[in-house]
């Protein structure tokens, strides 16, 4: 029996949904083909987490989950969160170079459980109405700042030879999608059956479902 690990933020807890976001679809979509031949594990927590978390507490999760039985798929949605910036201090939650650092430490992480990593890439947001943030108004999501972030993901990805879900440029032009966002960051249904179509036919066009 394989497992299948998503690690995120509200997005991949599936806040805004009510089908419980796109690992919710993808689970069923899984049961649906295999009623008995995996485990699904969504590992998102609903806060402002950042790879900073992710990376803090990815071995004891994958740890105590760990079954006798491979293959294992890890899948991360990390990374807009760590672009939040803060105007007043001029500073990134956290920074580029800190990033960098845990992205490589999730992977090297991940690869004592399984092989299969895949990055889900970063998010766009609504800048106009995220800059700032009307439930935090020190900060800001950019859509400029999250493209760095995202360029860094995806050449990490390409340089340790990981699964890589290139996905930003469409979801941005996908007027479906941006307006999901109600709130300028978090999809509702729509935009979560948009991301749930985007995963899934990836992991299927690599094999890994």
């Amino acid at each position: 029996m394989s497992q299948i690990f998503c690690f995120g933020a509200s997005i991949t807890h599936g806040y805004a949904d009510t089908q419980g976001g796109w690992p919710a679809r993808l689970r069923e979509f899984l049961w649906q083909k295999d009623q008995d031949g995996f485990n699904f594990y969504n590992l998102g927590i609903p806060v402002d987490e950042t790879s900073r978390e992710v990376a803090s507490r990815l071995d004891n999760e994958l740890k105590v989950r760990q079954g006798s039985e491979k293959p294992n798929l890890v899948i991360f949605s990390i990374g807009t969160n760590d672009s939040e910036y803060f105007n007043d201090e001029k500073k990134f939650k956290v920074s580029i170079k800190e990033f960098e650092k845990n992205i490589n430490k999730c992977i090297k992480i991940a690869r004592k459980y399984s092989e299969r990593i895949v990055f889900m890439d970063l998010v766009p947001v609504v800048d106009a109405k995220v800059d700032p943030i009307p439930w935090c108004p020190e900060r800001s999501y950019r859509n400029k700042y999250i493209w760095e972030y995202r360029e860094i993901l995806k050449n990490i990805c390409i340089e340790e030879k990981v699964y890589f879900i290139d996905a930003y440029d469409r979801l941005l032009a996908s007027s479906d999608y941006m307006h999901s966002l109600g709130d300028g960051v978090h999809p509702n249904d729509i935009g979560h059956e948009i991301l749930f179509e985007i995963i899934k036919d990836y992991l299927e066009e690599k094999k890994l479902i």
